[in-house]
């Protein structure tokens, strides 16, 4: 899956050419299943013209609709595609995300079961509520490694899922509940039993960000694995 750069490009303020990145798909035909478009946040109407350009020189990139854009943009390409992208969604708070995603999925991405009537991928989506709150296809994000490197890591607790901060050097040692410390004996043993079958200390995800960065791929794959996507449905709402 090869991502364009667009949104690293839009919050460093720099530009991505379009015929350089549509050479580089064409010069490595084999590398990639998926190729997004190069989109342009907060031009939708760019967007759409680079799509087409890639298109009419031979390729076949994801299309991608943004946050807040006109629900036109997506009727286009729902009309031309049977896998898109939603993208716009990271410097978004989490209530507002899934409120403009709960229209977006009723209104036009799934159908009255409830089931996807395409593949959606969503950028910049590992909020683990929102992954399972609606029947995406695939989804990709930093967050996995940026959990781990600011100390902690995903952990089943209680039926819930908490990120539980190991490191010794994090704020979080202070705030009863965030740190591992400072949960409960009783939640302490669950998450030292969650450990033990995954083969991790605590005190190594305390010294380690490489071990918290395994731990966090592990619970991604086992989420992976064990998914049962779910119909969304209005009521949901």
């Amino acid at each position: 899956f090869l991502d364009s750069g667009a949104y690293s490009a839009w919050s460093k303020k720099v530009g991505i050419s379009l015929q350089e990145y549509i050479n580089f798909i064409q010069a490595h035909p084999e590398a990639f299943t998926v190729y997004a478009g190069l989109d342009v946040i907060g031009d939708p109407g760019k967007t759409w013209e680079n799509q087409q350009e890639m298109e009419r020189q031979g390729l076949h990139p994801l299309p991608c609709y943004h946050y807040g854009e006109d629900p036109m943009w997506l009727k286009r390409y729902l009309g031309r595609h049977d896998y898109i992208a939603l993208g716009g969604l990271v410097p978004i708070s989490t209530p507002d995300c899934r409120s403009w995603l709960d229209r977006v999925f009723s209104d036009f991405l799934v159908d009255q079961k409830g089931q996807p009537r395409v593949k959606v991928h969503g950028f910049g989506m590992t909020v683990v509520e929102l992954m399972l709150r609606y029947p995406w296809y695939s989804v990709d994000s930093t967050s996995w490694v940026l959990t781990g490197r600011f100390g902690s890591c995903y952990i089943p607790l209680n039926g819930k899922i908490h990120k539980v901060c190991f490191s010794d050097k994090s704020p979080n040692i202070r705030e009863a509940g965030k740190h591992f410390r400072t949960h409960s004996r009783l939640e302490q043993k669950a998450i030292e039993r969650y450990l033990t079958e995954k083969k991790f200390t605590p005190k190594e995800l305390a010294e380690q960000y490489q071990k918290r960065d395994e731990l966090n791929i592990i619970f991604f794959l086992d989420l992976e694995k064990n998914w049962k996507t779910q119909p969304f449905r209005r009521e949901q709402m």
